[in-house]
């Protein structure tokens, strides 16, 4: 089918069209770390905003996932880190019940903060609320939650489970934006399998979207294995990049994501 027919990866039909998926094996419920790369589409070309990586170990009523987000700052010699670890329900969306986050500009990731930039927050479900602590000091208020409930970024793992089934949605849920921002009336559901042309192949992709209050629409393009390849929602992209450490093939020069902003604006006129 032809990837114009799809408005999240005509976005960056270049980069599509140059893609390596990785020729390992893939069990999405076994242990893992996939890294991606985060573009924002900007008039005619990409800005590279960092990377994400999602590292997965399971565990006997769930798994523990560890997290590191690595963003550009505006002095050249520092960077936004991000580091998060939870541990997540074994469940559809793979809930998080107890989970810390970590955020810091430094200049590596073992660098201490600088000034005070660090802050360390803890938080843990329970009796449907959520209870967060920051720096050791239990906050005045605790959060109403009801489930079922996800996260963000616990989702680059969970959708990876879900069948591709015709049918499948999880009609209404709770998401947890950035680790503690609650939002409601999220919808996820499976759309379509087709065949999209990669470099060398033609891939059999799974297609999922989400959407939810103050959510710009999403999908999720999975391959058969279930592996995550690309995420989109509005002008913010997600192309895995490397898998258990291994870089994956695909052209990160700017004439390539300039090649697919101008296609787009042109197929748009």
């Amino acid at each position: 089918m032809s990837i114009n027919q799809f408005a999240g990866l005509r976005k960056i039909r270049r980069l599509v069209e140059s893609y390596q998926r990785p020729v390992d094996k893939f069990d999405p419920s076994g242990s893992w770390s996939h890294q991606y790369d985060i573009y924002m589409i900007a008039h005619s070309n990409f800005v590279n905003l960092g990377t994400i990586r999602v590292s997965r170990k399971p565990s006997k009523n769930g798994a523990r996932l560890e997290l590191l987000t690595v963003r550009p700052t505006a002095e050249p010699n520092l960077q936004h880190f991000t580091q998060a670890t939870l541990v997540c329900e074994g469940n559809l969306l793979a809930s998080p019940r107890q989970w810390s986050v970590t955020t810091k500009i430094a200049a590596s990731e073992t660098a201490a903060p600088y000034f005070n930039s660090g802050m360390t927050k803890t938080s843990e479900f329970n009796n449907g609320q959520v209870c967060i602590s920051a720096d050791g000091k239990t906050m005045d208020k605790t959060i109403p939650l009801t489930e079922p409930y996800g996260c963000k970024f616990c989702m680059l793992d969970a959708v990876q489970r879900m069948p591709a089934e015709k049918g499948f949605v999880i009609p209404e849920f709770v998401f947890l934006d950035e680790y503690d921002q609650i939002r409601s009336g999220y919808r996820l559901e499976f759309r379509q399998n087709t065949s999209i042309q990669l470099k060398y192949e033609t891939a059999m992709l799974s297609l999922f979207t989400m959407a939810g209050t103050g959510q710009i629409p999403a999908s999720y393009w999975r391959d058969a294995t279930g592996r995550l390849l690309f995420f989109v929602s509005g002008l913010e992209v997600y192309v895995l990049s490397e898998e258990n450490g291994i870089p994956l093939g695909f052209y990160k020069e700017p004439d390539v994501f300039k090649q697919s902003a101008q296609l787009m604006k042109k197929e748009g006129e």
